[in-house]
């Protein structure tokens, strides 16, 4: 379907836990309290069917972290079956993959983003505040692909972020690596680098991105290459807007239809899930009225005040 500024809302990103094992301090900065239930496996259900009828087509699966769902490949296969959905999709911080990858692959997953923000394991295991957890992402990477699955690497840009050590470590692994711009919800850092500060690093590193032309997926990344010829990418949504191509909205674990990630109003889905005539026109309802950019860069009109644990990743 289309909202109201004519963009084609295609792409449902589907928390389904707010529970995460790591303890990343920009995901996760203080404790969830008393967190809503999450929804049913039948309710997911449920808001996905509605969602593909609505022209959803590309559906990722988030947290916190997804793999510690009870029941979580049954959900996929239940998943993957819905008429009109192409793609099926996991964002992981990869952890618990190693022996789950080639299960996911079989379920019907066939794409894996796995979250990695540093590229050691003294500083992996600091900011995850997990120890082992560097390794065990690392064992996720490789099983993944082993399964045959197309892995991308995120890494947020945070002021600890080694941006050589990552695409270094992203080159020996052999999978694509994209740098994200934090967004300033959740109780992040106050300053984080930017794309121009990457660029300037990468350019002083002798290595001259370059950008390329490249779809490599259905989410706003941008794409370069270094003149070694190793491709990354980034996601920028605050020094490079791109709301006018957005197409995109969240549900989260307890079911409220977000959007747009910067306002904390959202259509509780909860009370129509029942009623799936009912359900289909609260959310068409909801992505008819998707803003028409985000306020990151005016902090004063940031309405969204939960983590990206709470939000969904």
């Amino acid at each position: 379907m289309t909202d109201q500024l004519g963009r084609t809302i295609d792409y449902l990103r589907l928390s389904v836990t707010t529970a995460c094992n790591l303890r990343c301090p920009y995901c996760r900065p203080t404790p969830l309290g008393d967190a809503p239930p999450a929804l049913s496996d039948d309710d997911l259900v449920r808001v996905v069917r509605a969602a593909a009828t609505l022209g959803v087509r590309h559906l990722r699966l988030t947290g916190g972290e997804p793999l510690t769902r009870p029941h979580f490949l049954s959900l996929v296969q239940t998943l993957r079956a819905i008429p009109g959905l192409e793609t099926l999709s996991v964002t992981t911080n990869g952890t618990l993959l190693a022996g789950q990858a080639a299960k996911l692959a079989h379920a019907g997953i066939s794409r894996i983003n796995i979250s990695l923000d540093a590229a050691d394991e003294a500083a992996c295991d600091a900011l995850t505040g997990v120890p082992g957890s560097f390794r065990q992402t690392l064992a996720g990477i490789r099983a993944a692909k082993e399964a045959g699955l197309l892995v991308k690497l995120n890494a947020v840009l945070l002021p600890s972020t080694d941006v050589l050590a990552l695409l270094s470590l992203a080159s020996r692994e052999q999978v694509l690596l994209r740098f994200i711009e934090w967004m300033p919800i959740g109780g992040i850092p106050q300053k984080a680098p930017h794309t121009a500060d990457l660029m300037k690093l990468l350019t002083d590193a002798n290595l001259d991105p370059k950008p390329v032309k490249a779809s490599l997926g259905n989410g706003p990344a941008r794409y370069f290459v270094t003149n070694t010829g190793q491709m990354f990418g980034v996601i920028d949504a605050l020094s490079h807007r791109f709301c006018a191509g957005c197409n995109r909205v969240r549900v989260t674990a307890s079911g409220i239809l977000k959007p747009c990630l910067c306002y904390g109003n959202g259509a509780d889905l909860r009370p129509y899930l029942q009623d799936e005539a009912m359900l289909t026109n609260v959310m068409r309802n909801a992505i008819f009225q998707k803003p028409a950019q985000h306020c990151f860069d005016t902090p004063g009109g940031i309405t969204e005040h939960h983590s990206m644990r709470e939000i969904g990743g």
